[in-house]
């Protein structure tokens, strides 16, 4: 019996460690600034763009979460820097389009039986296209990077 609740204890207390689970900005000034940062790069988004929130993903960088025509897309940000500087930008594709080089590069991993949540198409401004794709599992949420080639990337924050 105790070790059960030992377990459970434990289990509790990682739980939180595993999880990418992020803080939400609710501070509008600052949400302001981040929607800055993203139009600064993409001018062309002003009038079409619903940010839905900004979350602080650690003490250096933010994510933005907003809606283009109707797909969701995600934009990390240095939120360290005064400028916010952009870091990558994710768009929000369908298990169909990722190509088949990518998905067997995922399924051949140690995560290959994780199920996934989202899969993106990612850019960022030093790069080309490369893939994302979120997995989870008793409830640990990882991102996966690969690129085009289904080379594994690291993370990119």
């Amino acid at each position: 019996m105790m070790k059960k609740i030992i377990i459970v204890l434990i289990t509790l207390i990682a739980a939180p460690l595993f999880a990418q689970k992020h803080t939400a900005i609710e501070d509008v000034d600052l949400i302001n600034a981040h929607k800055s940062a993203l139009i600064k790069e993409y001018p062309h988004l002003i009038d079409k763009i619903k940010i839905e929130r900004v979350d602080q993903i650690n003490e250096h960088h933010s994510k933005i979460v907003y809606y283009d025509d109707g797909v969701y897309h995600e934009a990390i940000v240095n939120s360290d820097r005064k400028d916010l500087l952009l870091i990558a930008t994710f768009r929000e594709i369908q298990k169909s389009t990722l190509p088949k080089i990518v998905f067997d590069a995922w399924k051949q991993s140690e995560f290959g039986d994780w199920k996934t949540e989202k899969m993106y198409k990612v850019t960022t401004p030093y790069d080309g296209w490369f893939y994302s794709i979120d997995v989870v599992k008793d409830n640990k949420t990882k991102r996966l990077f690969y690129s085009d080639l289904g080379r594994y990337k690291e993370t990119l924050y």
